[in-house]
């Protein structure tokens, strides 16, 4: 897959497909107060105190200080692709702490406008459209940001992300959640998207356990369940619930 055309500061690696899901996808945005103007996006992760999602964006950033730390201590980790990346934020982020090459992936036009028209004046700072399963270049590492839910099949997108890396390459799965009883959430997804009005996301809605990533060479760089990390969290809204996964070849 290759870039054919630059819209509006975003690159488009193939013709943009129906824009079905994207608009029940930010209307349910806008009815959950997760659309943000370009100034605050702007200033992600840092939002007011009397912001409605102030203690799932502290979360954010610190999952994100994690990830930076990370990435600085491997020298070999030169390019880096955010797999829906959304306005953009994590990967501006990114570039910033990091002065690594950034590639932000989505399929939501609007918010990769939105993250050109913020972020996109920056070197080495990309923002593209294009589907994922038709990618063929290439990454030091491949980040899932809280969006492996808009994939049916877990176990196809990694075994076509394991393709897209290089020698040595990694794919790191953060801020997403895991489910041990997929029926049980799919219920409550179901209840939630009804209560919203947006009934028809539940079939764009996928529910995953650390179970369908049995078959990869993964490992838990960062386990929430863990005593330690439950105790902190009491006290420290910062601290965060979701798994850190490492997948590599």
């Amino acid at each position: 897959m290759t870039a054919e055309k630059k819209t509006n500061g975003v690159i488009y690696y193939s013709e943009p497909e129906s824009k079905d899901f994207e608009e029940i996808y930010l209307k349910l945005r806008k009815a959950e107060g997760r659309v943000y103007d370009d100034d605050l996006v702007l200033h992600l992760p840092d939002v007011p105190p009397c912001h409605r999602y102030y203690n799932e964006w502290l979360v954010r950033k610190r999952s994100m200080k994690m990830l930076i730390r990370y990435i600085l201590r491997n020298e070999m980790i030169k390019t880096v692709l955010e797999v829906g990346c959304g306005n953009g934020w994590l990967s501006a982020n990114l570039l910033r702490s990091t002065d690594r090459k950034i590639t932000g992936l989505d399929v939501n036009i609007s918010e990769l406008e939105q993250a050109a028209r913020v972020f996109g004046n920056r070197v080495n700072l990309a923002f593209a459209y294009g589907d994922i399963f038709m990618l063929n270049e290439k990454y030091d590492m491949i980040i899932l940001p809280s969006v492996i839910s808009y994939f049916e099949d877990l176990r196809a997108l990694i075994s076509k992300l394991l393709g897209n890396l290089n020698a040595g390459g990694e794919i790191h799965i953060i801020d997403n959640p895991f489910f041990d009883n997929k029926p049980a959430a799919k219920q409550r997804s179901l209840k939630y998207f009804k209560e919203m009005g947006f009934e028809e996301m539940a079939g764009q809605y996928f529910h995953h356990s650390l179970k369908d990533l049995s078959e990869f060479n993964s490992n838990v760089i960062y386990d929430p369940t863990t005593f330690i990390h439950k105790a902190n969290r009491a006290f420290d809204k910062s601290t965060p619930p979701f798994y850190w996964i490492v997948v590599r070849n």
